[in-house]
């Protein structure tokens, strides 16, 4: 079968308009096509291009490609032939060359990455938007009516992540949603389709509860960049775009009933407004539009690493599209740049200045042609890149196989030292980048450490190395080994750095919940499934999953923790299983940070002792947008004499930009006195845009603590760190950190009149017990609940003894209730719900 595919792109500025990706500041095109089919892309430009080319060291590997040159009218055609019965990803680079203005100084030299993923059959699948009324206790939903494939039937085969409910495939081929009464906004569920001839895809089911009394009229900020489509709810149907209302920077196209697209301009930037009404309820949208900075340029931006106090050398030009002539450069702030034209023409060296930490840039001007420029930022990340300062660095191994210590970093000038020596087995220190045999394995690596028990050993056995980074001091680490007996009876057992180890699904050395971020993001992807599952947590053989798709990331088996070869939500599980444990050193260091700032802002800047502190946590500002973010974790930390441990709550916002239309997958943990450690992942890669609010937290203020302190008034640090995520494009990033100061005080003087807001109910709805808690150290006196026809069903009388208290609801029935309290300056009242 031979037939043409068809791949339609329009050029303005040659810039793609669908982009999908961008990969080291490339436009990607992702395009699927049949195996021994060919496919036509057409390239249609506004403006006349001299030259569209493959760029030569970046072209198809496992096919032919046909550029004429020639335009027809517009659109300039190029032609893909795959190597016959070849599946798979071929890859090429297209440059430009053209002018889009209309004076010389206009011309202007741009790339772009074409994907084609070469299939058996092609699977699409379509999210399905479903509305139901707050009577509806389940509904079903027939999930591949709107799917389709080339190749024979469709079928669901697993339910990957649910949220809100439970989820479950019927004989017929759809899904049974049961809803979560206790939940609240949109539920969600994944699905993943397969096809006759097993190709499959993951899809999204989203389920709105549709509203008695939504409001009439309100105001949406949403956010996307210029090469992203953006995906909007709708809470009902029937809505239409107001005539006089209209995008201008884009265009928007009704999914489903429920869903509409904003597809901005390429190259478009700024604040787009839109309206839409459906006769009675009306919703304002701004999305603010941006644009990625140097996408698609000649001129690549470099980052590059150093430790503190040692010079490094570098070629900015040696990554570029283009090594033309390097026309000037700017100095960093923060130490010394040479030139070494001598050694090429883009090389430098940079010494920090004395003990400075943390990351300067600078930036370099390329002249392509006469009257043509590209500039490109050279960021410096200046780090000893010190293991984690804890007390030791607990690793499992078993009696009859070595353990490697294999330190990831981005920097060479480093070495280990020998303090004290194992015990009850050898240690080995091989400098450099080095192949060595460990077993009956070839492994190959940098500055290499590698332990391996006496024979019939088992215990503990302990050693002392040094870290010495550059000119800087060492860094003593304890190492505590448990040697265990064999549970693998594996021929072969895995030593190097491609084992598996249950719940670190991005192979950084450390289970936390940075690996829920691998697992969101390849939820869906399937692979060979492993054949060992042993219940101590030790390195694992596992073959290499396909990475055609994702061929800068580390292997994705790596995030398939429970080994059934299907990346789901029940991979979460070794996370909390195997939490806080290591298989090797970890650093602290921020690699590639991103300038997405974090804010921490509180419901007051002054509180006392027993008050309820509600906080928002918020990512990037306009000037500052976290761009297509796929998932983010980060610690929140808090002096923990200083909180009620028992009040902490953390969570996500699944309404916010992060979370917007998208299901999701959210971890908060409290195993740290005085810290909270959190991850968010959207699923699949499909980046979010934007700023505000992403998440929520509150505690009390811990009363005991501050009475018995002398100062009137207490600052309290909260503060984020250890920020990390995860783009729509897989790469791992690092964010700042962020504080804020809460001022405490131990004693009220000048107490306020009583505000209604001061008294807090949780949770809220509930289902057996709700806490009373009033804020401002107001003292409760006696306590009503009426229920909403004004039947009085409890009372009590603390007597102004406390300012919180529990009760027991658990003999209500479904409803609403009214809680009133007194307080020795007043009365206020609250609204719970009892849901069972």
């Amino acid at each position: 079968m031979n037939r043409w595919t068809k791949f339609y792109i329009i050029l303005i500025g040659f810039l793609l308009i669908i982009s999908k990706a961008n990969t080291q500041n490339l436009p990607e095109y992702s395009i699927k096509m049949l195996k021994n089919d060919s496919l036509t892309i057409e390239l249609f430009s506004h403006f006349f291009l001299q030259e569209i080319s493959v760029f030569p060291f970046f072209t198809v590997q496992h096919g032919d490609l046909q550029n004429p040159n020639q335009p027809v009218g517009k659109i300039y055609p190029i032609y893909y032939y795959p190597d016959n019965e070849f599946t798979g990803v071929d890859r090429f680079i297209y440059q430009y060359r053209g002018n889009p203005g209309t004076g010389y100084n206009s011309w202007e030299i741009k790339y772009s990455k074409f994907s084609v993923e070469v299939l058996n059959s092609i699977l699409t699948v379509n999210p399905d938007d479903v509305l139901i009324t707050e009577a509806d206790s389940e509904v079903e939903v027939d999930v591949l009516a709107n799917d389709q494939t080339t190749h024979g039937n469709l079928q669901i085969k697993e339910i990957t992540n649910v949220y809100g409910g439970i989820a479950s495939i019927t004989a017929n081929n759809t899904v049974v949603f049961t809803l979560d009464p206790l939940h609240e906004g949109i539920r969600y569920f994944n699905y993943l389709a397969v096809d006759s001839v097993g190709t499959t895809a993951l899809s999204q089911v989203s389920i709105q509860t549709l509203q008695n009394d939504p409001e009439p009229q309100s105001d949406i900020v949403l956010s996307t960049i210029n090469t992203k489509d953006l995906s909007i709810l709708l809470p009902a149907e029937g809505f239409v775009i107001d005539q006089a209302h209209q995008p201008v920077l884009g265009t928007i196209q009704f999914n489903t009933d429920y869903q509409l697209i904003y597809s901005p301009f390429v190259d478009s930037s700024g604040i787009d407004q839109f309206v839409l009404n459906n006769g009675e309820i009306t919703r304002n949208y701004q999305i603010h539009v941006f644009d990625i900075i140097n996408d698609g340029l000649a001129a690549v931006d470099d980052e590059f690493y150093t430790v503190k106090n040692s010079s490094i050398q570098f070629d900015v030009l040696q990554n570029d599209y283009l090594q033309n002539y390097l026309l000037s450069w700017t100095q960093p702030k923060h130490g010394v740049l040479t030139r070494l034209q001598e050694d090429g023409d883009g090389v430098f060296a940079y010494t920090p200045s004395q003990n400075f930490h943390g990351y300067d840039e600078f930036q370099y001007t390329m002249q392509l042609a006469p009257l043509l420029y590209q500039t490109a930022t050279v960021k410096i990340g200046v780090d000893n890149f010190n293991p984690e300062n804890i007390e030791e660095f607990a690793f499992v191994t078993e009696n009859d196989r070595a353990f490697v210590i294999d330190y990831h970093l981005p920097v060479s000038n480093y070495l280990f030292e020998i303090v004290e020596e194992p015990s009850n087995g050898t240690l080995e220190f091989f400098e450099g980048f080095q192949e060595i045999i460990v077993g009956c394995d070839t492994i190959s690596g940098f500055n290499l450490l590698v332990y391996l028990p006496e024979e019939g050993y088992t215990g503990i056995d302990e050693f002392e190395i040094d870290y010495c980074a550059g000119n800087s001091p060492c860094k003593l680490i304890k190492i505590n080994m448990e040697v265990i007996s064999p549970v693998t009876n594996a021929d072969c057992k895995c030593v190097a750095k491609d084992c598996v180890w249950k719940g670190d699904a991005n192979a950084d050395g450390k289970v936390d919940v940075s690996d829920l971020l691998p697992i969101g993001y390849f939820m869906g992807v399937e692979g060979t499934a492993r054949t060992l599952a042993p219940e101590a947590n030790i390195g694992l053989n596992a073959e290499d999953w396909n990475m055609d798709r994702y061929p800068f990331m580390v292997n994705t088996k790596h995030a398939d923790t429970d080994g059934n070869g299907l990346i789901s939500a029940a991979d979460t599980t070794a996370i909390l299983e195997n939490y806080s444990t290591y298989n090797n050193l970890v650093h602290s260091g921020a690699i590639a940070l991103k300038p997405y700032p974090f804010y921490i802002s509180a419901s007051q800047d002054t509180v006392y002792a027993g008050d309820y502190l509600y906080l928002d946590i918020s990512l990037g500002d306009q000037s500052h947008p976290a761009l297509d973010l796929n998932g983010i974790s980060y610690h929140l930390q808090f002096p923990p004499q200083l909180l009620d441990e028992s009040s902490l709550r953390h969570h996500f916002l699944t309404d916010s930009w992060l979370g917007n239309a998208s299901a999701s997958l959210q971890m908060n943990l409290n195993t740290v006195p005085g810290r909270v450690e959190t991850a968010f992942s959207r699923i699949g890669n499909k980046g979010a845009t934007g700023f505000g609010i992403v998440a929520k937290s509150e505690f009390i203020v811990e009363g005991t603590i501050i009475l018995k302190l002398k100062d009137d008034i207490v600052p309290l640090k909260l503060i984020i760190s250890d920020a990390k995520g995860i783009d729509a494009n897989g790469n791992s990033i690092s964010l700042p950190s962020a504080e804020k100061t809460i001022y405490l005080k131990f004693k009220n003087t000048n107490p306020e009149p009583p505000v209604t807001a001061q008294l807090h109910i949780y949770p809220n709805p509930s289902a057996d017990i709700i806490n009373l808690h009033m804020n401002g150290q107001q003292l409760i006196g006696k306590v009503n609940i009426y229920s909403v026809t004004g039947v009085l069903m409890d009372q009590l009388d603390l007597q102004f003894t406390t300012n919180q208290t529990k009760l027991d609801i658990s003999n209500y029935i479904n409803g609403v209730y009214i809680v009133e309290v007194s307080t020795p300056n007043g009365k206020t009242a609250q609204r719970f719900e009892v849901i069972k």
